[in-house]
């Protein structure tokens, strides 16, 4: 598209560009002055060691990590009609308005990678626009806003999962911050031409923008808490697609900690690591010291699998359907987790979420905890057969071994069990005391009945089947012995004679 080509010299070397210089310096000087921090990162190096390709875009790329490609040049090209269809629609703005805007950013975004942008300054604000364009159109076509054409790739279903995969992608994003200048700019033309007088307040413009996104999202097959439709939408508001989408499954209590620019979580945290030393320190009184207590307190949690766990009498439940499937809990030898519809998008927004969380601070790592649980849990497709037969597991995956080889390879990357305070941790620690309550000398009857009764009367056919052979046991027993009586009957009977 010539309208969005910056690339290129003019005689003196010096860059083309389409603005004056005095602009640029305007704009910088203009640029918000905001401490930018990490939140696009290259996925680390022990996850692409066994798939590098489950981590790259299929079809589109979004942001500076994969452009260029030439297996998405032809998605690059379609990009750029769609940012010429929206620049020709949109009545009152040029192309130059959507650079300006973007360009205003540039050092910020810039500081939202982690690793240096080899771009200069005009290739990187087009290419800026042009995804971030991309991605607005997208939602607004999906909630209706912008008519499809006919031959939108979009009504194609296998390129439209494959687009939703590039979208949660980790190395394939943008910060939000772009999109939301882009989608103010269109909407306050908008809003122009129905003759609105009142500019809209921008933290409805980003309300706005996430109840789109959320909308695509959830239109392409994944379930969203429901209290994320009501009170809780602006608590989502992640730096990235990605990282929204990763907000919206966080139990609702850290949700409300980590709403932007509140400081109480700070303090909230501070408050409850005191509490806990003290509790802690109270009840190491007279035992042993502190230090050695805090020592096994920060070990390794590691759970048995579920064919083990059953064993010991604990079940497995489904939990509320309205909750995020991280709010897991456990009471009196009932583990319930809420549904969760494992497909293709879901196993691949678990992986980049692991991926993501892996790249931040350790109590961060919601999505890691989580897929550490299941790892400990499933150890062959028969735990997966009785996650799925609980309703935990809605398996649109594939086969259950498929689900138990994907679970226990993306919980390789994470390690074997939790390490250190988690939300958690709790659960983890509650599972292994009564586990280790159901092995003891006094209790082992006990696990080895219903070791016995999970491995052979788990089902009503299992049951036929062995009271049959129990049945056809019997029979043979007493046609043993029946025949060893009626040889030693007639052997007598033979000795007897004169």
């Amino acid at each position: 598209m010539a309208g969005c080509s910056y690339s290129g010299e003019n005689q003196d070397g010096n860059e083309a560009v389409g603005i004056s210089m005095e602009a640029v310096d305007r704009s910088r000087r203009r640029s918000p002055m905001r401490e930018s921090k990490f939140c696009i990162f290259r996925i680390p190096p022990s996850f692409v060691d066994d798939n590098i390709r489950a981590y790259e875009p299929n079809i589109v790329s979004i942001g500076p990590y994969h452009h260029g490609k030439p297996h998405l040049q032809m998605m690059q090209r379609h990009k750029e009609r769609v940012l010429e269809s929206l620049v020709a629609r949109t009545n009152g703005l040029v192309l130059q308005d959507f650079f300006n805007i973007v360009k205003e950013y540039e050092s910020f975004v810039r500081g939202c990678y982690s690793e240096d942008i080899p771009f200069n300054s005009d290739r990187f604000v087009a290419m800026l626009v042009i995804d971030g364009c991309f991605v607005l159109e997208i939602f607004r076509k999906i909630a209706g806003e912008v008519p499809l054409e006919e031959d939108d790739p979009f009504l194609m279903p296998g390129l439209f999962n494959r687009l939703v995969e590039d979208l949660i992608s980790l190395e394939n994003q943008i910060p939000l911050e772009v999109l939301r200048a882009l989608y103010s700019l269109i909407i306050s033309v908008r809003d122009d031409e129905a003759g609105s007088d009142d500019p809209v307040p921008k933290e409805q413009n980003s309300e706005s923008l996430l109840t789109k996104a959320l909308f695509f999202f959830e239109e392409s097959s994944f379930e969203l808490p429901e209290g994320i439709w009501c009170e809780h939408i602006h608590l989502v508001c992640g730096r990235h697609l990605l990282g929204m989408l990763w907000k919206c499954y966080l139990p609702q209590g850290d949700l409300y900690l980590r709403r932007p620019g509140s400081g109480c979580r700070v303090i909230i945290d501070y408050v409850s690591k005191l509490y806990r030393a003290g509790i802690e320190q109270l009840m190491c009184r007279g035992k042993e010291d502190p230090p050695a207590r805090k020592l096994k307190s920060a070990g390794r949690r590691v759970i048995h699998c579920i064919s083990k766990l059953r064993g010991a009498g604990i079940k497995v439940k489904c939990g509320s359907t309205t909750d995020s499937f991280l709010n897991i809990r456990f009471h009196r030898g009932v583990i319930q987790m809420p549904p969760i519809k494992l497909d293709y998008l879901m196993c691949a927004f678990l992986r980049n979420c692991v991926a993501y969380e892996q790249c931040q601070s350790v109590e961060s790592r919601y999505m890691t905890t989580y897929v550490a649980f299941l790892d400990c849990l499933i150890d062959s497709y028969k735990d997966v057969e009785y996650l799925c037969a609980s309703n935990v597991f809605d398996n649109y995956f594939g086969k259950e071994a498929e689900v138990a080889t994907f679970v226990n390879k993306i919980g390789k990357n994470v390690m074997r069990g939790v390490h250190g305070p988690t939300y958690m941790s709790q659960q983890f620690d509650d599972v292994g005391k009564y586990y280790r309550k159901y092995t003891t000398t006094w209790h082992r009857w006990h696990l080895h009945w219903a070791t016995f009764k999970t491995t052979y009367f788990d089902s009503p056919w299992s049951f036929i089947s062995a009271a049959t052979a129990f049945v056809l046991l019997f029979l043979t027993i007493v046609q043993t012995i029946y025949a060893v009586l009626s040889y030693h009957h007639a052997d007598i009977k033979s000795n007897a004679k004169p």
